[in-house]
């Protein structure tokens, strides 16, 4: 695996947890079920 995959796998990820975690934010916490 050369360096230019590797920096691309890595800003995929990064891209994605930054916006699962922007969305989970904007999104307002659900009740606990019980």
């Amino acid at each position: 695996m050369n360096q230019t995959t590797l920096v691309l796998i890595i800003g995929a990820a990064v891209l994605l947890f930054v916006a699962s975690f922007y969305l989970w934010r904007r999104k307002p916490p659900e009740p606990p079920l019980k």
